[in-house]
């Protein structure tokens, strides 16, 4: 078994925020159960710039959010499938962003980068991958 390496600084204060969180948390101010009490699921990118629970003025149990790079809906199906079907959502929302880092996104660029970082075996298996880039 390799040898546990030390938090890192980020890691030690999500901790910290962690910890100080669950110290208030209390179940009973949460929505009863999973399902979004808005029946809503938001679809977005992963940027970090944007805040969908403050731009929409959403509260905690209101939506669903899914991300991922570029705000695919087609790459949120395996989270937007149970929310509708199982947990009650009737709308979903696509929030597409200007300056989306996915519209500077060349697969050459990005196979290249895992080869350098990675090595040649994660640059060969990444390459099949579609990281969906896109222009608009």
């Amino acid at each position: 078994m390799p040898p546990s390496t030390p938090p890192t600084p980020t890691q030690q204060a999500l901790q910290t925020a962690n910890q100080t969180y669950a110290s208030t948390f209390s179940p009973s101010t949460l929505p009863p159960g999973p399902s979004p009490t808005k029946h809503l699921a938001i679809v977005t990118c992963m940027d970090a710039r944007i805040h969908p629970e403050a731009a929409f003025g959403l509260a905690l149990g209101d939506a669903h959010v899914i991300r991922n790079g570029g705000g695919w809906a087609k790459d949120a199906l395996r989270s937007l499938v149970p929310s509708q079907q199982l947990l009650g959502t009737r709308e979903v929302v696509v929030v597409k962003h200007t300056d989306c880092g996915y519209t500077h996104l060349k697969h050459p660029l990005l196979y290249g980068k895992i080869g350098l970082n990675l090595g040649v075996s994660a640059a060969s298996q990444a390459s099949s991958m579609d990281f969906l880039p896109f222009t608009e």
